[in-house]
């Protein structure tokens, strides 16, 4: 159960019941004062604090707790963020059955909105943009496309919200995006082609691609999940309830 982070070491140790971190010299991190503690294969900790009969989640990275007490059930970091995903009972049509925020690594909330899922526009092996990133929201079943700014966590530029269809092309990427994208209320399809070029956008376009007199059939033909080709795995750490 032994974690690196670059030279550092940490594990997990128990006094009596409870759980926290230290390093490999024995020099604690984090006070024991947990029920239990997993390792997250994304470099990170999860931590479970009893509470009756369930159990509240805490996400620590490194030596620090980024998140405390939550009633999120997954966590895992990309892109320089941590995605926390909440699973619930009901589920719209066209949806799925969880709730996603987003936080900074000091456990800052990006977005006031809750959303279904949400997907980084970037590269793992080439990032596209140096000091802003794109992501594409969904909010049961409508469709966003942000601008955020890396350093200030602020939106810089909406380029569509509410769009009941998004679909993702990636082959000009890291150099070029492009989205299908259709409109509430509308009746036509619209490319939007962003460029990137010297790590920033040089050149964004929108174009009407075809028209439609029901935008019920793009709702009914799409399936809500964005195909996403560069979708970061993780592992899925839940603690099941006594």
């Amino acid at each position: 159960f032994i974690e690196s982070f670059h030279a550092q070491i940490f594990v997990p140790y128990r006094v009596g019941d409870k759980f926290g971190i230290s390093d490999e010299n024995g020099k604690i991190a984090i006070k024991p004062v947990y029920d239990d503690i997993e390792i997250l294969d994304n470099q990170g900790f999860l931590a479970f604090t009893k509470n009756g009969d369930k159990y509240k989640k805490s996400y620590i990275n490194r030596n620090k707790v980024i998140l405390k007490d939550t009633d999120y059930d997954y966590f895992h970091e990309e892109c320089g963020y941590v995605i926390a995903e909440k699973m619930k009972m009901e589920v719209y049509m066209g949806g799925n059955n969880k709730s996603t925020d987003i936080f900074t690594l000091d456990g800052k909330k990006i977005f006031d909105k809750t959303f279904s899922y949400i997907v980084f526009i970037e590269d793992n092996k080439k990032a596209a943009l140096k000091d802003e990133i794109l992501i594409l929201t969904n909010d049961k079943g409508y469709y966003s496309l942000i601008l955020l700014d890396k350093k200030t966590s602020k939106t810089l530029k909406t380029f569509f919200e509410n769009a009941v269809l998004a679909d993702t092309h990636y082959e000009n990427f890291p150099f070029q995006f492009k989205v299908d994208y259709v409109l509430a209320r509308e009746n036509y399809k619209q490319l939007l082609t962003i460029d990137f070029k010297n790590s920033k956008i040089s050149n964004s376009t929108n174009e009407i691609l075809s028209d439609s007199s029901n935008n019920d059939n793009y709702r009914e033909s799409y399936s809500s999940d964005v195909p996403v080709p560069r979708a970061s795995m993780y592992t899925e750490s839940m603690r099941g309830e006594t």
